[in-house]
């Protein structure tokens, strides 16, 4: 019986978030989230004019820094 109850503690531990493969999914949920969210967000600032680009403060070169989080907003 005991070691039925440390294989189950173990078990249960990684299906915890943070730990293995619930960690790993959730990590790929999120990865993919934000990958749309930056191809969404490049589509629509693309689709700008640069007289548009320019009232919010950005250039046409800004677009793929700002999308992949490289250039603060």
């Amino acid at each position: 019986m005991a070691a039925h109850a440390i294989s189950n503690d173990a078990f249960d531990r990684r299906l915890k978030p943070g730990h293995g493969v619930c960690a790993a999914a959730t990590r790929i949920v999120a990865w993919v989230k934000a990958s749309s969210d930056a191809k969404r967000t490049r589509t629509q600032l693309e689709q700008l004019t640069d007289r548009q680009l320019d009232d919010i403060g950005i250039c046409r070169g800004d677009i793929r820094l700002i999308c992949t989080r490289r250039l603060p907003v």
